[in-house]
């Protein structure tokens, strides 16, 4: 069993720009069809 530090994006950094709680990578991708966006929280300041 692997670990995941962070559920939203399941390490990925991207989440799914309709469904924000849902990673748009990996296993339990969202299918809804819409585009992959960074997850803000792991974005540097700038």
């Amino acid at each position: 069993m692997s670990h995941r530090s962070c559920l939203l994006c399941d390490d990925t950094g991207w989440i799914c720009e309709n469904h924000a709680n849902i990673p748009s990578q990996g296993d339990g991708a969202c299918t809804c069809g819409g585009a992959g966006v960074p997850l803000p929280a792991l974005q540097p300041d700038g």
